[in-house]
This record gives C-alpha cells, sequence and structure tokens, in this order.
C-alpha cells in the first residue's frame, strides 16, 4: 500500500512537471530566446529540450541539444514521456506569476517526498533476518527502482528549473558567438517578468499565506490527532478499568455464594446436629424422669443439686401459672444465669426438652422456647402441653423432698 500511493504520488508530479514544460508561457519564452539577437539571459533551447527529456513515462523520441565535453553544441536523441493523452491535453495558459508559483509548489511536494524516498532506498539494501534474501522481490524491487529513478529525476529537473548546479550555485557560464554571459534559471526568469515588485510582494505574500496555512493545518492536525490520542487513551484505560471492576464484582460474587452455601451448610449441619440431640432426648412425663435422674447424678454435691431444682420448679412453675405469657416461656440458651444453675449440668437442658421445650430463634437470639399450642384451634393439642408442664412441676417437687 505504501508503494503504490508514493507511485501514485510520484506519477502526478511527473504528469504536473511536464504540463508545466508545455505551458503557453514556456514556449513563448522559448520562441522569444531564439528570434533574440541580443546574448541569452534566461534559460536557453538546449536547456529547455533537456528538461523535457528529464523524466520520462512512456516513450517518444526527440532530438535536444547537449554540449560535448569540448563545448560545442550537438544533437542527441532522446526518450521523453509523453504519452498520447497528455499530448491531446489542454495545454495552460499561465501567468509569470502563476507560473512561479506552481514551480515553487511542485518543488514543495516534491521535497515532501525525500524521506519516503530514502526510506525505500534504505529498504532496498535490508535482507530478511531469517532467510538472508532481500526484503524485496524481483517485481517489487523493479517497481523501486522505477519510482526512485523517477523521484530522482524530478529532483534534477526542479533543481535545475531553480537554477542549482552541483556547486550549489545558480546559473552557469555560457559562451557565445557575443560573448561569455551567466545563463539564468527559468525561476530566475519568471521572477524578471513580473510586473512590478508589488506583484512579487503579491506572490510572496501568497506563499507565506500557504507556509503559514500549511503549518497551521499542520498543528492543528497534531492536536487533533493528540485529543484522538487522548481521548482514545482515556477510553482504553475506562474501559480497563471496567474490566477490572467486572472482573472484581464477579470474583466477590463467586466468593459471597461460596460463602453463602458455606454457611447455609454449617446452618444445616447445625440444624441436623440439634435436631439429632433433640431426638436423642425422651419425651413426656418418662423423659422428664429419667433426665431428671441424669441430672441428679451429674451434680458434685447437694448444694449443686438444689439450685438446679430450685430454677427447675421457677421455670416450669410460672409457665404453668402464666402460660400464655411468652417470656415465661422463652429461655436464652447463653444466659449465664442458665448455664450457670441448670446447663452446664448433665441432664439439665435435656429436663427442658423432655417437658416440651425445643430450640428456636426469638428476635435473632437462640433459645429454648416451649410454644403454646392454638387453644381454639387445638384443645387436645393444649391440654397434653399443659398437663406435662404441671407433671414436670410434680416430678420437680417430688425430687426437692427426696
Amino acid at each position: 500500500m505504501e508503494l503504490r500511493n508514493a507511485e501514485t504520488q510520484v506519477d502526478g508530479l511527473v504528469k504536473s512537471y511536464q504540463t508545466l514544460v508545455r505551458s503557453k508561457i514556456t514556449s513563448s519564452l522559448i520562441k522569444q530566446q531564439q528570434d533574440d539577437e541580443a546574448p541569452i539571459q534566461s534559460l536557453g533551447l538546449e536547456e529547455w529540450n533537456v528538461l523535457l527529456s528529464l523524466v520520462p513515462t512512456n516513450a517518444k523520441s526527440e532530438s535536444i541539444t547537449e554540449k560535448s565535453s569540448d563545448g560545442q553544441i550537438m544533437n542527441v536523441e532522446t526518450t521523453t514521456t509523453i504519452s498520447s493523452d497528455e499530448e491531446k491535453s489542454e495545454i495552460m495558459t499561465l501567468t509569470a506569476q502563476q507560473l512561479l508559483m506552481k514551480i515553487n509548489e511542485l518543488t514543495a511536494n516534491i521535497n515532501q517526498l525525500e524521506p519516503l524516498a530514502s526510506k525505500f532506498r534504505q529498504r532496498m539494501s535490508m535482507k530478511d533476518p531469517v532467510t538472508n534474501q532481500p526484503r524485496y522481490g524481483d517485481k517489487t524491487m523493479n517497481r523501486v527502482i522505477s519510482l526512485l529513478q523517477k523521484y530522482d529525476a524530478l529532483i534534477i529537473a526542479v533543481d535545475i528549473v531553480n537554477g542549482h548546479n552541483d556547486d550549489g550555485e545558480e546559473g552557469e557560464e555560457k559562451t557565445t558567438g557575443t560573448g561569455t554571459t551567466r545563463t539564468k534559471a527559468l525561476v530566475q526568469t519568471l521572477e524578471e517578468q513580473c510586473n512590478s515588485e508589488e506583484a512579487m510582494a503579491k506572490v510572496r505574500e501568497e506563499e507565506k499565506e500557504q507556509s503559514l496555512k500549511f503549518l497551521q493545518e499542520r498543528e492543528e492536525k497534531k492536536q487533533v490527532d493528540a485529543e484522538q490520542r487522548r481521548k482514545q487513551q482515556e477510553f482504553e484505560e475506562e474501559l480497563r478499568l471496567k474490566r477490572e471492576r467486572e472482573e472484581l464484582a464477579a470474583r466477590a460474587e463467586v466468593a459471597r455464594l461460596q460463602r453463602v452455601r458455606e454457611e447455609e451448610r454449617a446452618i444445616q449441619e447445625e440444624r441436623d446436629r440439634e435436631r439429632a440431640y433433640l431426638d436423642s432426648v425422651p419425651k413426656g412425663q418418662d423423659g422428664v424422669k429419667a433426665m431428671m435422674k441424669r441430672l441428679r447424678g451429674s451434680c458434685a454435691d447437694k448444694k449443686e443439686l438444689d439450685t438446679a431444682l430450685d430454677a427447675l420448679y421457677t421455670l416450669f412453675s410460672q409457665i404453668g401459672a402464666h402460660p400464655e405469657e411468652i417470656k415465661f416461656r422463652r429461655v436464652r440458651r447463653d444466659h449465664p444465669k442458665f448455664t450457670e444453675d441448670i446447663g452446664r449440668h448433665d441432664g439439665g437442658k435435656e429436663v427442658l426438652i423432655a417437658g416440651g421445650f425445643s430450640f428456636a430463634e426469638v428476635d435473632g437470639v437462640k433459645c429454648f422456647f416451649s410454644k403454646e399450642p392454638d387453644l381454639e384451634s387445638d384443645m387436645d393439642g393444649w391440654s397434653n402441653w399443659f398437663d406435662l408442664i404441671k407433671a414436670t412441676v410434680g416430678i420437680i417437687e417430688e425430687e426437692m423432698i427426696k
């Protein structure tokens, strides 16, 4: 793509160059110099013919004049590049100022290609580091050579037009029948033909404006490019942060779900343990009697037993007296007083379970809870529950008098 674009640019410059060479004002200059008997003060016919042959495209044989090594003028057959379409193209009629501006524009456009031409020259000598073969294949190499030949020819042509020789001097010494004069470059001739200093100043001003416009456009483009890069970087950074946030959120969600599953599993395991524990305790009056016997055996002395029995008697008797009061049917499992008097003894908690208590959470607090059946909808259940409370009180009383 880069080579194709370069070929298009160079071919366009070649066409522009040849169109300028064939412009009407150029032809009038040549005719004027042929008919003028005075010493030639501008570009001569032989130099102009050389310009026509410098940048070839399609072959066309022409006769030009050149100087031999001994200074003699001789005719030389050469090949130039004027296609049939170019021959039929409209010849421009330009003023000296217009032609001068177009030459300067063409020169600037050619000079802008120097970095690209240098890049292609360097690549011609490059080799693949693996295969050690030239970077360009034969076909591409021929295209590059052709491109550089055209570009070099354009450079030589604009140098001649601008009056630059190898020594960096403008013009050259030319011997004629009337003596030695200095041949002027086409640019110099055009500048001398400008009608006034005001016209030349206008040309320079226009060139300056074009240069400033070019610099301004280039600076604006740099600013636009910089702004686009900044926005792109911001977009990429925001996208990166968004991906990070999404990844963190995803990992957090995975961790949360894992914690939830672990918590649910722990809760279920605890429920299973509690259910198994509750199922292991016999219920009813026989269960109360068995657990009471177990409690008596676990107390170290009579004082501990009396304290436990007193606490159990108070608890169950309050329920029997006020069965509707929830506060009497609820005992915190971790309550220090309950643990000290009843809970720390083997059989203490089991007496509660045998007497109708179960595990529950009330207001987020783990408790032993005796649930009162609904008196209106379950009269039999309520009676059985209340009878067990009274029977438990009686069993505790029997244990207290032993």
